[in-house]
Formats: structure tokens, sequence, C-alpha cells
């Protein structure tokens, strides 16, 4: 699990007590898992923090939106890599956090990982996946404008599986022979690209 300079920084400084007391340190990661909560309702993460909150922390608005920005993302890691409750309790004794931080996080990590979860899964856009092919090969006489054109025509349907759809769909569209060979060309070249980074990583 890695995450960038900026966010590390940032969890330092949440980290120390003389910059972020215990009270609102509480006060801040409380609202963070909250809105879990709340936001999975609406469907979107909405990071923005209450402006009564922002009263009571004695933080310049820039600082805390960094804090907050690091632990939306501390949070999404550690559910995208499964991580339990004694590793991100290491994780965060490692950036010299205090015990008494480490155990308000956990507790609300812990109560609240499967929202977490549910609202990641949900929220994560990904694209349909092809589960099926079929084609038929139709010959082609004339087009509306009476020209002969006497040549074949691929008539595909892909089969998708939409995230977060229960019913595929289908996709179809017709091409020629030409077309054809070059749909499959490219199809050919993204999965030898795809096998070089597999065999980078």
């Amino acid at each position: 699990m890695e995450l960038s300079s900026n966010y590390l920084s940032a969890l330092k400084h949440a980290s120390n007590d003389d910059l972020l007391s215990f009270d609102s340190f509480k006060l801040l990661i409380k609202t963070i898992f909250d809105s879990f909560i709340i936001n999975s309702k609406l469907g979107k993460l909405n990071p923005r923090l209450d402006p009564k909150i922002l009263e009571q922390i004695n933080k310049s608005e820039a600082e805390l939106k960094e804090i907050t920005a690091a632990f939306y993302t501390l949070l999404a890691e550690l559910a995208r890599h499964d991580v339990d409750v004694n590793s991100a309790s290491t994780f965060l004794e490692d950036h010299g956090f205090s015990n008494e931080k480490i155990k308000i996080f956990t507790e609300l990590y812990q109560e609240k990982l499967q929202i977490i979860r549910l609202f990641l899964s949900s929220s994560t856009s990904s694209f349909p996946h092809i589960v099926d092919v079929s084609w038929r090969l139709d010959y082609c006489i004339k087009e509306n404008n009476l020209e002969r054109i006497n040549e074949p025509i691929y008539l595909i349907e892909l089969k998708l599986e939409v995230p977060g759809q229960s019913n595929l769909t289908s996709l179809k569209f017709s091409c020629t022979v030409e077309q054809l060979q070059d749909l499959v060309f490219k199809l050919k070249e993204a999965s030898k690209s795809v096998e070089k980074l597999a065999q980078i990583s």
C-alpha cells in the first residue's frame, strides 16, 4: 500500500498532537467515517466538510482539506487491500500516531469497514465486460440507392455484462470483411500489450 508524499505529510501533520489535538482529530475522523454512510445513500462521495466542523477545529481550510483527502485515500487503500485492524493500527503507529488516535481510528474502521467497501465497490466506474459474441455472415447485393454492392457483411452482436445491472445488454453492429480484419488486428495488439504489462509486473 503506497500513498503519495503529500498525503503522508498530511498524515504526519494529523499525528502531531501539537498541530491537531485529540478532540479535533476525533471530530474530524468521525466526520470522515460518517460521510461514507451519508454518501452511500446519495451514491457519490462529497468530501466537503461541514462549516460548523471547520469552526470547531482550529486549522485552516486548506490544511483540513489536505488531511481529509489523505484520510479518504488511506481508507480507500486500506479497504482495497483488505487490511485488517491490526495492520491498520501498525501503519498509523509507524507514522507517529498516538495510542489514543489509533484507538479511535481503528474502532471506527472496524465498525464502518463493510460500509466503506460497499460504497467503494458501488461508486467505482468500470467498463462493461464482453461475456459472449455471436455473428452472422450476410451477403449484401444492393443498397437503398439501388447500386450493386455484392460483398459479404458481418452482423456481430456482443453480449455485455454492465456493472450494477443484473441483465445482460447487447451491442449490435455490422462491418465489412476489411473492417472486421481491422478490428481483430487491433484486439490482438491490445492483447499483446496486456501480456507485456503482465510480464513487467
